[in-house]
């Protein structure tokens, strides 16, 4: 059965020579199509004569698949070379529909030539088109060829679930009954599902009657339905209304092999001789190994079972003589493949070559684009905020001196006390502006560490890891601003705040430290407030300062608890320590990240301490082994619970 589910193939490939040729036929009727031209000659030779002047248009691209489809049966491998011009030239002006067409040509010479893996390959990129461009046409002739090519490709259960994939109110179905109800008993016969074959089979012929398309597939596969149910009478008459019709020489031969294995099984061997020499007498003029080899067989068998053994002899010289006919054809078609399937990678590989490095680009341009606006907002609402912070400043400090000057004139106890009173409000608006404008100059500084991360990443090439930091830099930048014109937030937003900062970093240094909160469960953080990025200075500086210098990296705890009335916030670290830290900075003298943030933030600390009469407090401890020697530095901030 094998073979000669090949072969049928073989003349449904034979049957589609004219396909999208001619315009009256559109893409649905492929069975009309399936009819041979004897004017195909001639339509080849002018389409290639108008190929020397056509444009680089998507007509000529249809052309050249015009093309592939005649040489389709006869030469394959022209039918190949033209759908792969065909293919380039489409998907260089963007032509998606030529494209899918491309792939429906090189499919079915791929499928001719038995290379089954990449005939399916290149159909199930032609589905993947045609579902982008949602044409239900498209993807109906898709699904048709695909369970055509497992059904040829000896897999008749896949190419069942392809063919009943096809809607029977669909506009390809309702054009291609006979040939798709054919296929569909086909597929149940390589299943040995016989009653359902037959089902299929019978309204395949009873169409083929009614309309007379001269399709003679259907007659001969019922026979073998018949001869394989035990109904040979029934087989004799399907294989002789299939011969009768028959225009193909190989249908005519395979159909000659079925009658003659029959005949055998009826014990007629006169008959069945008659008809296996008609197959080799036919075929020897032709290129059909196969039904020679069939037909030579099954003459070996008789011969040697009638004890005539010069007969068997001959018959078993012609069978060997053609086998190796038909391996050294199998062995210039495999070589012809693996040539066009290299030139199909090639192809393939530049094209994804050429979206690869079209989305780098894009990728590229966009992120450039993206940090320049981000830096320029930045810059723009910090230099805002530091205007406005130094008028206000500016503002209240000569108030200050107004007023002082208008209590020197007065001696008068009264007026003394009330000039002390005054000037005392006055000095806490000044730390309170004071205060507003150390967070401006915060800000700008954390913001360019980040930028300079960033930078970093993009200059490296490395887009996923850029994309991935900018997303969550977006995150952090939201919640500074959020928090930029805020005296105090919330520790549960400083913790965020810092968490995104220490996993950008972790990123950044490809988690070359690790991180980790530890925060007391019973801590409501959202009613406790501190100065706003009051935490993350002395997290950078350990980051920076402790554990960058280490080569094998470190580790940096946050710990938040209570402890007798006061909230602790410890970042400890496993560093090299502050004094290692000293003398590297005066041994390499590296400028290039200036730890400004703790400075700031202890300046902070303290305005924060007179503006609101509280004890917020710093405490940094050395940290050393065993052998006194420093391991890293332990920043403890503490703030009174109200």
């Amino acid at each position: 059965m094998v073979a000669v589910t090949k072969k049928m193939f073989s003349l449904l490939m034979l049957m589609l020579l004219e396909n999208f040729i001619h315009a009256q036929y559109s893409d649905a009727e492929v069975f009309k199509q399936m009819n041979p031209s004897t004017k195909k000659n001639a339509a080849v030779d002018n389409l290639k004569r108008d190929l020397l002047s056509s444009k680089e248009d998507t007509s000529k691209a249809l052309q050249l698949l015009n093309i592939s489809n005649i040489y389709m049966w006869s030469f394959p491998d022209s039918a190949l070379v033209y759908a792969l011009k065909g293919l380039r030239l489409s998907e260089k002006l963007h032509f998606t529909r030529g494209s899918i067409k491309a792939y429906h040509s090189m499919g079915e010479a791929l499928a001719i030539k038995e290379a089954y893996p990449k005939a399916l390959e290149v159909e199930f990129k032609a589905l993947h088109l045609s579902q982008d461009l949602n044409d239900q046409l498209q993807i109906s002739l898709t699904l048709f060829w695909i369970g055509i090519i497992y059904l040829h490709s000896e897999n008749p259960q896949q190419a069942l679930d392809y063919l009943h994939r096809l809607a029977p109110d669909s506009e390809l179905y309702l054009k291609n009954k006979e040939l798709i109800l054919a296929h569909l008993g086909f597929c149940y016969f390589g299943l040995n599902k016989l009653d359902s074959a037959l089902f299929y089979m019978e309204k395949s012929c009873d169409l083929e009657i009614r309309e007379n398309n001269g399709w003679c597939l259907p007659f001969i596969w019922r026979g073998q339905i018949e001869d394989k149910s035990g109904r040979y009478d029934n087989a004799l008459k399907y294989y002789r209304m299939g011969i009768s019709i028959a225009a193909a020489k190989r249908d005519l031969f395979q159909a000659y092999n079925s009658l003659a294995l029959t005949f055998i099984k009826l014990n007629l061997r006169d008959s069945s001789v008659f008809y296996l020499k008609k197959t080799i007498d036919g075929a020897q003029n032709e290129p059909f190994f196969s039904e020679i080899i069939t037909a030579s067989k099954l003459l070996v068998d008789i011969y040697t079972s009638l004890h005539m053994i010069d007969s068997a002899f001959k018959y078993q010289e012609l069978t060997l003589k053609v086998s190796d006919s038909l391996f050294n054809q199998e062995k210039i078609n495999r070589t012809q493949n693996l040539s066009f399937i290299d030139q199909l990678r090639q192809q393939q590989e530049a094209n994804n070559e050429q979206q690869f490095q079209s989305k780098i680009r894009i990728i590229i341009l966009v992120t450039t684009l993206l940090v320049f606006l981000i830096i320029g907002t930045i810059l723009w609402r910090n230099n805002m905020q530091k205007q406005e912070a130094n008028i206000l400043l500016q503002q209240q400090k000569l108030k200050v001196e107004t007023t002082l000057q208008q209590l020197e004139s007065t001696q008068a106890q009264l007026i003394q006390t009330e000039k002390e009173k005054l000037f005392a409000q006055h000095i806490k608006e000044v730390h309170e502006l004071e205060a507003k404008a150390l967070r401006a100059q915060m800000n700008p500084h954390f913001i360019f560490n980040c930028m300079n991360s960033i930078k970093a990443l993009i200059q490296k090439n490395e887009q996923e890891k850029s994309i991935l930091y900018l997303t969550t830099f977006s995150k952090l930048i939201r919640t500074v601003f959020q928090n930029s014109d805020k005296r105090e937030i919330s520790l549960y937003d400083e913790m965020e705040t810092c968490r995104l900062y220490a996993q950008l970093e972790s990123m950044r240094f490809n988690n070359k430290f690790s991180y980790a909160f530890n925060i007391d469960k019973t801590l409501d953080l959202k009613s406790i407030m501190v100065p706003a990025l009051i935490v993350q200075p002395y997290i950078e500086n350990a980051i920076w300062h402790g554990i960058m210098p280490k080569e094998n990296g470190g580790m940096v705890m946050v710990t938040v608890d209570r402890t007798d009335g006061t909230i602790r916030c410890t970042i400890d670290d496993d560093g090299i320590g502050r004094e290692m830290s000293k003398q590297n900075k005066f041994l390499t003298k590296d400028s290039t990240h200036e730890s400004k943030g703790v400075y700031l933030t202890q300046a902070r600390l303290h305005l924060d301490n007179l503006l609101n009469e509280r004890n917020a407090r710093v405490t940094i401890i050395d940290k050393k082994d065993e052998h006194d020697q420093f391991c890293g530095t332990t920043v403890i901030l503490c703030f009174d619970e109200y």
